[in-house]
């Protein structure tokens, strides 16, 4: 078992061979946030760990992005924004990790619609 403080989870692991990047997924529904912003927090502080970690134990290429990746309720993305906007090591540069993308959930699940194929609307 790692020390505390130098391993961190995420939801999913996404690799995109294209772009040569690998995505740091976490899915949240929670209307605060507070998780979410917490856990990113944490991985912004440690970044070079997080990142070293995944090049080492993963055999990503250093040349390779890595970025946070989060998924939300529409409804949440200007709390979001506003959340992320006052994160410390968060931002594009300097060894900061990375402005997370940020995809909505109605965007990827198909709950708004009846069936498999995305006919009709739910209309709850």
């Amino acid at each position: 078992m790692p020390a505390k403080g130098t391993s961190w989870y995420c939801d999913i692991v996404a690799v995109n061979f294209r772009e040569r990047a690998v995505y740091l997924c976490e899915v949240t529904y929670n209307k605060k946030l507070d998780a979410l912003i917490t856990r990113l927090q944490a991985w912004g502080d440690n970044w070079a760990g997080v990142r070293a970690a995944l090049i080492r134990d993963c055999a990503i290429p250093e040349t390779w992005d890595i970025k946070p990746w989060v998924f939300v309720p529409q409804d949440r993305d200007s709390v979001l924004r506003t959340k992320l906007s006052s994160l410390r090591n968060v931002g594009d540069g300097n060894g900061k990790m990375p402005t997370p993308r940020i995809e909505h959930l109605e965007a990827v699940l198909p709950w708004k619609y009846r069936s498999w194929d995305r006919n009709g609307n739910d209309s709850a």
